[in-house]
């Protein structure tokens, strides 16, 4: 009932604003808010389990062997789904003009609501003002470094992740634009339900916004873009800093607790290309990134050091090496590949072995909710050692279009290199195996 009535509430308020912005302010101040969306149903079928968001339809890398009395893997299971909550709303609204800029108001919300879970969720909710040589957003809306204008074309809701950025968040961003061939972006960013692995009551590795809130110091990205007739391109770095802990216990008394102000520092650099003609479209993307959590890429970070008497930690990031190339070719009939690669470069610093503390932590109360881990990363197994040494992804596609309405399949294969880490060496990965998803997806879609 909760559902229905969000929805239809939504709906409603769309309708309404829908009308008066065509009818009562028409003359006034010329506003027009445009209603539109699509209808889109997904069937796909898995050779593999699989680490996924909702129910299945973001599919990220396949899972690790998991291994039965007799040896059998029990992650070698196949499955098939059936979902349709990625159907989209938008509102776009334009028309007001204040002290020379034009106003824009964008929202956009879906069905996806949480993990397992059919709700309305918001995906975008902005206002931009664009003046002759610059603009201001605020609101939410994607990361600067998914770049609207050159991500990947494959018809699967998970848009190339984990191999390229996936997230939108709430931001302020100043664009400059002093010539037609080139612009400028500086952001100042936050998380929402997108957010950091880390530290948490009663949870050793719990993702949320707090950790960046804490630092006191929004992520900040500067962008820079090159547009010519047929390419685009540009480069980006990216800068945050996570506050893990506001306070740590004595590992020797856990009695006592001390007041923390412990960072993790984290850089990220971009590089990405498109070109476009009558037919042919092509995309890459390079990257060198640091505990890219939040991006629902792979890595993260990890605890360095810790004080046994204060419970002090030290932290460093876990280091990838990212690239995509997108290629699509046709107008009506459209065929093409996704291929994506990601290699881990180990971390910054060794790594605590927690086995080192296991007899002081050991002595903690049954019910204590202080909670220590070596690892917040995306990939690692910390109790059984393993970590994700490289992953690659191999998806050709197509869609064809008529009109509104388009039909599209993906081939989608998915690696994964597991392998031991050794926290002596960097966290790098060692002795390893693959083991691969192979996804058939099918999409329809309707556009209004």
């Amino acid at each position: 009932m909760k559902n229905i009535f969000q929805i239809t509430l939504f709906l409603f308020i769309l309708l309404v604003f829908k009308s008066y912005g065509q009818d009562e302010n028409k003359e006034v101040n010329k506003v027009e808010a445009k209603l539109s969306g699509f209808i889109k149903n997904d069937v796909f079928y898995d050779t593999r389990q699989y680490e996924y968001i909702v129910e299945g339809l973001f599919n990220a890398y396949p899972k690790n062997k998991l291994l039965d009395s007799n040896g059998k893997d029990l992650n070698q299971n196949d499955e098939i789904t059936m979902v349709n909550m990625s159907s989209r709303l938008k509102l776009n609204v334009t028309g007001l003009k204040i002290a020379n800029a034009n106003l824009k108001g964008y929202i956009e919300v879906d069905f996806t609501g949480s993990s397992d879970f059919t709700g309305l969720r918001l995906r975008q909710a902005y206002t931009q003002a664009d003046w002759k040589k610059f603009s201001i957003l605020l609101g939410r809306t994607w990361h600067p470094l998914f770049v609207t204008q050159a991500y990947p074309t494959v018809n699967s809701f998970n848009t190339g992740a984990p191999f390229g950025v996936f997230i939108r968040n709430p931001m302020a961003t100043f664009t400059y634009k002093p010539w037609v061939w080139f612009n400028i972006h500086f952001s100042a960013i936050s998380q929402s339900t997108s957010a950091d692995f880390g530290p948490n009551d009663g949870d050793s590795k719990f993702f949320k916004a707090d950790y960046l809130r804490h630092s006191v110091l929004p992520n900040l990205n500067l962008r820079t873009d090159f547009i010519t007739k047929n390419s685009f391109f540009g480069f980006a770095v990216d800068y945050k800093e996570l506050r893990p802990r506001l306070f740590t216990r004595s590992l020797t008394d856990i009695t006592k607790t001390y007041s923390t102000d412990q960072r993790v520092k984290s850089f990220i650099f971009m590089s990405f290309y498109k070109y476009s003609s009558d037919k042919l479209d092509i995309r890459l993307r390079a990257m060198y990134q640091q505990n890219g959590t939040e991006h629902f890429m792979f890595g993260g970070y990890a605890v360095s050091n810790i004080d046994s008497v204060t419970g002090a930690e030290e932290y460093t990031p876990i280091n990838y090496a990212n690239a995509w190339i997108n290629v699509l070719y046709g107008k009506k009939f459209k065929i093409g590949f996704f291929a994506g690669f990601s290699k881990n470069l180990g971390a910054g610093k060794n790594i605590v072995n927690l086995a080192d503390y296991k007899y002081l932590t050991s002595r903690f109360p049954a019910n204590n909710d202080y909670k220590i881990a070596a690892y917040y990363s995306r990939g690692v197994d910390e109790k059984g050692g393993f970590d994700i040494a490289y992953a690659y992804r191999i998806c050709p596609m197509f869609v064809y279009t008529v009109d509104k309405f388009s039909i599209g399949m993906d081939f989608e294969y998915t690696a994964a290199a597991y392998g031991k880490f050794d926290v002596n060496n960097k966290g790098k990965v060692s002795d390893t195996y693959e083991v691969f998803n192979f996804r058939t997806l099918l999409t329809l879609m309707y556009n209004f």
